[in-house]
């Protein structure tokens, strides 16, 4: 709640709420008017934590064609480490980019 209250006026978002599934806010990227933000943090306030923690669906979600237009940048907050989807993507991710285990 409080980084959707700290948007300036010139950013868009949006926002999601996972566990097994993906629930938006809004589909589209909106402007942090003030109307925009308190709808924003009404709807995060119903939001509760539920079923398992998939990381991956909402980051595939976003970030693949054609996802949401015009996102520059994703933040994400958790509750855990993921427990369904892909489990070990980071991981192996970290592995073929650094070479790491």
């Amino acid at each position: 709640k409080d980084a959707v209250d700290a948007l300036a006026e010139h950013h868009r978002f949006t926002v999601l709420h996972f566990n097994t599934s993906v629930q938006y806010f809004e589909r589209r990227l909106v402007n942090a008017s003030p109307g925009n933000k308190l709808q924003a943090i009404q709807w995060i306030s119903k939001a509760t934590p539920d079923g398992m923690t998939n990381i991956s669906q909402p980051l595939l979600e976003v970030l693949q064609s054609p996802g949401i237009p015009g996102v520059t940048e994703v933040h994400l907050l958790s509750d855990g480490s993921p427990t369904h989807g892909i489990l070990n993507a980071w991981q192996q991710s970290l592995t073929d980019k650094f070479g790491c285990p």
